[in-house]
């Protein structure tokens, strides 16, 4: 039934030259109060990206993203409700094409948004590690009554060390010990029981 009401309003445009009814896709009665729904919503990602935990490069890619939706809204209402692909062939092409090039253009800048929240993420972890490192040399220091200062000399030299070893900047695997005086090295014989 719905199809043949379609069908009768459709042949009735054609016959009529297509100035009362255009044949769309959604009728605006959906699509305008939904872009609207979907533009306040917008508007509170905008305000949301703005607060201070925000980190920059986040909130600008972010906006960015909000400002091609912002665009895109207005562009998908228009073909999905107002422009008959039969009366304006054209033109409806012309906003089709707009609309999906940005939505290719939002959907680039949420692939970056996810790389940046990667590399954000790694940098955390980074400074993480570094001040477990430094909490744990504070410790060792309390623990064997040395100076704290020279537990964190003695780490970035190990760092030094080791970056110097395998072409990083103090990531790399962990360097032995050197071998004390009266041995103990990692290639030494464990010591003899003493009689």
């Amino acid at each position: 039934m719905i199809a043949s009401a379609v069908a009768f309003l459709g042949a009735g445009c054609a016959e009529r030259g297509g100035a009362l009814l255009a044949a769309v896709h959604a009728p605006p009665a959906i699509t305008v109060p939904g872009a609207l729904i979907g533009g306040a919503a917008l508007g509170w990602l905008w305000w949301w990206q703005g607060r201070d935990g925000v980190p920059a490069s986040r909130r600008r890619l972010r906006r960015i993203s909000i400002v091609g939706m912002l665009i895109l809204l207005p562009m998908l209402v228009a073909g999905a409700s107002f422009v008959d692909p039969d009366l304006e062939p054209r033109r409806y092409a012309e906003t089709w094409t707009v609309a999906v090039g940005l939505l290719a253009i939002v959907v680039l800048l949420a692939v970056v948004d996810a790389f940046n929240t990667f590399r954000l993420h790694a940098k955390e972890q980074l400074d993480a590690s570094r001040t477990m490192a430094r909490e744990m040399a504070e410790l060792a220091a309390r623990r064997l009554g040395d100076d704290p200062a020279e537990i964190s000399r003695r780490m970035r030299a190990a760092a030094a060390r080791t970056g110097a070893a395998d072409g990083t900047e103090g990531g790399g695997a962990a360097v032995a010990p050197p071998a004390e005086a009266g041995g103990g090295g990692a290639s030494d014989p464990p010591p003899e029981p003493r009689a």
